[in-house]
């Protein structure tokens, strides 16, 4: 019997070396908290959620692990090219949660219902995070890139009994940097929105990893208790229609008694094998200027590679209100050398709020060559952003601030309180006149806000060409039933550029609607006063104007709409041009070929003209021959432009002609130029027999394709419209073509202004790109 009892030491002793602790601590700790945020991309109010997710995870990092769970009717796709966010797992935890309003949170699951609003996060995470916990958790997580293998090792140590007999270990998997659509974003989260306007979607629920969404049985809760358990997926390409991006997993571990309260949890980011790292570190050295006028910036940072792979060549990017730039750095930089780069002079081409992004790093050591992933350690942690506002000078006279789409012209200045944004509702009319978009102001004492300005700036505002001017605007106020002092609103304009402000209007908030303590006041169109101030002591001068509120003691929220800058012009000039696109036609190849068009002034004072530039022209095919040296039009005359044509392919090409004058109500007017390099393919041989035409071009809901076919036999062709990045926008099908003179209409309502091209396909060959300008 000896015998026997020392052999089932023994192989106890050898099953504790396989099952040793290795990465969970043993000592006594706080319990971590795990914030399952419910959110939704159709929710209007969730980006902030997002936001306040963030930011507590930051704050506490280390300790605050978020995930959202996409669920409930703000997270239903919208058509099939919506992203499908949803998983079965967050379906279950949303109904559990009873997450019936959003966005909502729970805070490890110790209220019920578990989902609460965003604004008890905190508060329940900081007394949380005091609590003594009973066990501790850590997870390792690692995958393999070229057989997309999943690897999750999770230890837990019981620290001190838990009262419950049974626990749950639950494992998620989340993705972050998903690129999708999301309900205002650019108003609640703007530094969640990439270069091209969409949302950056962060610790998204992607799936489960344990066998039950409520997790593996943990059948032993005692103090000393120690286990490991891995976990090995071999992850899919997609789930449901979004790529499953490998390089920015997270998993989220977490112990609870099953469907109760989280007692602690821990996440880590998956790690990615040695060889596809880099670590390289950017420090920004661009200088912005203090003031709201400028004409350019300059970005410029320093590099430092940081780890002992070589690098050999990397871009930086620069994304200013939706503009981006690049540069590219090709050299060596070893461990700890620093390269500066700079973009040198930019020229500023945005009003308003502008958000500046610099960011590294792409097309690492020739990555998008080469097809080997190399990632940045410190990807996170490597971008700069600029925020301020600029406004142009003689920016506008008489106008309208909607705010149901992006307003230029217009800023917020957010230095001395940020508790107001723009929102915009798409099915519902919050604003005055039955717009869907106004700015709201929270005045709520908890959000410490009394007496703290928050201001709109407009401007500048071109007085002196604008008699009888008058600034109005709407608003709506509910105090909530908070008994607080009302919010005042003031109207001040400057004339040195915001340095000194003189007020013209005060006046304190009139409640139009009772409200509620419980919720957010959200107006209905009819609950809005209009107000009216004279700007007549301002004619003949240009002004910075501002609307600011000041909050009283307490208060739910005041909305701000509709302001309109309204007078009588006094002597402009008038700008319009003979045409509105020059179409050079089919040119051979090197040759060139010169059209003319004529800029008018049909006002009643000399045209000023600022700027007259092409953009759009990367290969250089146009220029302008004689436009140097015109700056002003005098009343009653016109000036001519002539642009010459130089084709170096057999390719279409495509530009635009800008014109800058201070004309009040055009100051910017584009004319389009089209040309075709004549050579030798298919394409040449097709249009030889064919004319194609759009009529009318621009086209603002409808446009209708008219052409010319002399080929002997019928054919075949593909219609499909595509915008400037290739993207198809409109299918419009196979069509047979005969002999003689055809056409094609079709519908561009839904479309955006600018410029399309109407793709024709025969026999599987793209034969003509008809440009199609939309205007509206």
């Amino acid at each position: 019997m000896k015998y026997i009892v020392i052999l089932l030491a023994f192989i106890a002793s050898l099953w504790n070396c396989a099952n040793a602790q290795t990465i969970v601590s043993t000592e006594p700790s706080n319990r971590n908290v795990v914030l399952e945020e419910f959110t939704g991309m159709y929710c209007g109010w969730c980006p902030d959620g997002h936001k306040i997710a963030t930011e507590l995870s930051a704050k506490y990092e280390g300790r605050v692990f978020p995930i959202n769970i996409h669920t409930g009717s703000f997270a239903f796709p919208s058509d099939a090219s919506d992203l499908d966010f949803r998983t079965s797992a967050g379906d279950l935890i949303g109904d559990a949660a009873y997450a019936v309003s959003f966005p909502t949170g729970s805070v490890n699951r110790e209220d019920y219902p578990w989902a609460q609003s965003r604004t008890a996060w905190e508060s329940k995470a900081v007394a949380i995070m005091a609590e003594a916990s009973p066990v501790n958790i850590a997870v390792e997580a690692s995958v393999d890139l070229n057989t997309r293998e999943l690897n999750v090792t999770v230890e837990y140590y019981y620290t001190a009994d838990e009262e419950n007999p049974t626990n749950h270990l639950s494992v998620f998997l989340s993705q972050s940097e998903i690129i999708g659509e999301q309900s205002n974003g650019i108003g609640l989260n703007p530094d969640f929105v990439n270069e091209e306007g969409l949302y950056r979607h962060q610790h998204a629920l992607r799936m489960a990893l344990t066998e039950s969404v409520w997790g593996d049985e943990i059948a032993v809760t005692k103090k000393g208790t120690f286990n490991k358990k891995e976990y090995k997926v071999t992850l899919p390409d997609s789930i449901k229609n979004i790529p499953l991006d490998i390089t920015q997993l997270d998993v989220l571990a977490f112990i609870a008694p099953e469907k109760k309260q989280i007692i602690t949890g821990v996440g880590t980011r998956v790690n990615i094998p040695a060889e596809n790292k880099v670590l390289l570190a950017l420090e920004d050295q661009t200088i912005m200027s203090e003031g709201m006028f400028f004409d350019t910036f300059r970005p410029k940072v320093k590099v430092t590679n940081e780890f002992d792979t070589e690098v050999t060549q990397f871009d930086i990017i620069v994304i200013a209100n939706g503009h981006k730039y690049v540069k590219t750095f090709s050299g060596t930089l070893n461990k700890d050398e620093s390269t500066i780069v700079d973009f040198g002079e930019i020229d500023v081409d945005f009003t308003g709020n502008y958000y500046i992004k610099i960011y590294g790093f792409e097309n690492i050591n020739n990555s998008d060559n080469t097809g080997k992933l190399v990632i940045d350690l410190s990807n996170d942690d490597n971008f700069s952003a600029h925020k301020g506002i600029h406004l142009n000078r003689k920016a506008f006279c008489k106008t309208e601030f909607t705010f149901e789409d992006e307003v230029e012209n217009c800023g917020l200045d957010m230095s001395e309180n940020d508790n107001f944004r723009v929102v915009q509702y798409p099915y519902q009319k919050i604003g005055a006149n039955d717009s869907k978009g106004a700015v709201t102001f929270t005045l709520l004492k908890g959000r410490e806000v009394e007496g703290k300005e928050a201001t709109l700036l407009f401007g500048e505002a071109e007085l002196s060409i604008l008699s009888d001017a008058t600034f109005t605007y709407y608003y709506a106020y509910s105090d909530g039933t908070f008994g607080g002092t009302a919010p005042t609103i003031i109207v001040a304009a400057s004339e040195d550029d915001g340095l000194n402000w003189q007020v013209i209007n005060s006046l304190t908030a009139t409640e139009t609607n009772t409200g509620s303590s419980e919720k957010s006041f959200v107006p209905t169109t009819d609950e809005y006063i209009k107000e009216t101030v004279s700007l007549k002591d301002y004619f003949g001068k240009d002004v910075v104007l501002k609307l600011s509120v000041i909050p009283g003691t307490d208060g739910n929220a005041l909305w701000i709409d509709q302001v309109e800058i309204d007078g009588v012009y006094d002597n402009v000039g008038v700008i319009s041009t003979d045409t509105k696109q020059l179409n050079f036609g089919l040119v051979s190849e090197g040759a060139s070929s010169e059209k003319e068009f004529s800029i008018i002034n049909s006002g009643s004072a000399d045209l000023t003209i600022s700027s007259i530039s092409l953009i759009n022209d990367d290969e250089g095919v146009f220029e302008m021959l004689n436009s140097e040296g015109i700056t002003s039009i005098p009343q009653g005359q016109s000036a001519n432009i002539k642009i010459r044509f130089t084709p170096h392919t057999d390719d279409l090409y495509v530009s635009t002609v800008k014109i800058k004058s201070n004309d009040p109500t055009n100051q910017v007017i584009s004319l389009y130029l089209v040309g075709e390099g004549a050579g030798n393919s298919v394409a040449s041989e097709f249009i030889a027999n064919s004319s194609w035409k759009i009529m009318p071009n621009p086209a603002e809901t409808s446009a209708n394709l008219v052409y010319r076919y002399a080929g002997t036999n019928a054919i075949s062709v593909d219609y499909t419209l595509v915008d400037m990045t290739g993207k198809a926008v409109l299918n419009l099908g196979s069509v047979w073509i005969a002999k003689g003179q055809n056409s094609l209409k079709f519908n561009v309502s839904n479309l955006s202004s600018g410029k399309y091209f109407l793709v024709i396909t025969a026999n599987n060959i793209a034969v003509q790109q008809v440009p199609v300008l939309i205007g509206k």
